[in-house]
């Protein structure tokens, strides 16, 4: 074979060869930004869908807006309304199960190529080729922060089931579910030996969930920002009372034990020492409004025979709020109702009794063992967090 033929065929090698690297690198190229452009679609159809569900004509055109505000290269990326739709798609589907729904909250969307340049590879008759991919996004729902430890939270015991439910709705949970409600913290939030939570676990931002959360019905998503509390203001609240705090009377102990009852009427009291309700001792609510305990430092543990509401009572009737690094102890054998504040200080709910309320921390241990669930009431809280948009395909 002569040189100038070697040379020849050597020569068509080396174009195919690179006909084919090149061409098939920028088809791959184009790929990976159509994948993108189908990404910010699905992204962008799911925030407005997020901001009003009923407006699905915005989420269409959001969807366009910012899918179609890219190329592939040299070619137009196309979102097509036909391509951007509302419905449902099961865990682990893919875009082909995508399930049309007018009351959904997941958005897939489409995005496609015209015309995807060959180069080299014209040499052997390739023309130019067309590029699609699909993406679908979430909307996650919004969460009612109700046990929260900002520095740090932890559910521990399989046995452990916490509930949302609303009592402005109806005192029983089990006529006013609210799966709104959620564990949050600013930080990791360990869950050991897979307790059941029929609502969501918020982690703040950065941080994880440790632990198995199969059992969690709502969302994992992080927090989008850093939760805040300050102390209570002591004066404000006995101001609900007609700006009267209560003194905690000599002939009123603080440690109430055995058969014992501490009996409190509507008022807020300010706490001069630590409280402790142990063995059968109970505190019993008399009046027809709330009570509330103001602790500035000291310690209140209730592992007795719990707080005695009026028949008609819920958790809107009792309170504690504490300030500075003052700890708190929930557990015994009654139930209890109420709401505890504190943003500077550690609460550990135990016991076998049920929790109906909520819970403002510094740091929030529930602990194993309890046979009775946690139900976590969304109406003590004010704020929403957002739930976030995450793509699921």
């Amino acid at each position: 074979m002569s040189m100038a033929m070697n040379v020849g065929v050597g020569l068509g090698v080396i174009v195919g060869f690179g006909a084919l690297a090149l061409d098939l690198g920028y088809t791959n190229f184009a790929l990976t930004q159509t994948q993108a452009a189908a990404d910010a679609a699905a992204i962008a159809g799911a925030i407005s869908l997020q901001l009003d569900d009923n407006d699905d004509a915005a989420m269409v055109s959001e969807a366009q807006a910012w899918g179609q505000d890219n190329n592939a290269g040299t070619s137009a990326i196309v979102v097509d309304a036909a391509d951007v739709r509302r419905g449902d798609l099961a865990t682990g589907g893919n875009c082909i199960d995508f399930v049309d729904n007018a009351g959904g909250f997941d958005v897939y969307a489409r995005a496609y190529t015209n015309d995807t340049p060959a180069f080299l590879s014209r040499i052997w008759g390739n023309g130019d080729s067309n590029t699609e991919a699909c993406a679908v996004a979430r909307v996650l729902p919004p969460s009612v922060c109700t046990m929260i430890g900002t520095g740090d939270a932890g559910v521990n015991g399989n046995s452990n089931l916490l509930i949302g439910y609303d009592s402005e709705i109806d005192p029983d949970p089990e006529n006013s579910p609210n799966p709104d409600a959620a564990v949050c913290s600013n930080s990791d939030i360990t869950l050991h030996g897979g307790p059941t939570i029929e609502g969501s676990v918020r982690p703040g931002i950065g941080a994880e969930i440790v632990g198995d959360t199969d059992n969690v019905s709502g969302t994992t998503e992080p927090l989008g920002e850093r939760l805040d509390y300050p102390d209570p203001d002591f004066a404000a609240i006995a101001a609900e009372f007609s700006g009267v705090k209560k003194a905690w009377s000599p002939d009123r102990p603080y440690n109430i034990g055995k058969k014992q009852s501490l009996v409190l009427s509507t008022g807020a009291y300010e706490l001069t020492g630590d409280l402790s309700i142990t063995g059968m001792g109970t505190i019993t609510l008399a009046g027809d409004g709330p009570v509330v305990l103001l602790t500035n430092g000291f310690n209140v543990t209730l592992t007795g025979g719990g707080v005695v509401l009026p028949e008609d009572a819920d958790t809107h009737d009792f309170s504690i709020y504490a300030k500075g690094d003052s700890e708190i102890k929930i557990g015994g054998t009654s139930s209890f109702y109420g709401y505890i504040y504190a943003p500077k200080g550690p609460v550990t709910l135990l016991g076998t009794a049920a929790f109906y309320g909520a819970v403002v921390s510094d740091g929030l241990d529930i602990k194993g063992g309890g046979i009775n669930p946690i139900y976590m009431d969304v109406s003590l809280m004010d704020d929403e967090e957002p739930g976030g948009i995450r793509l699921i395909r």
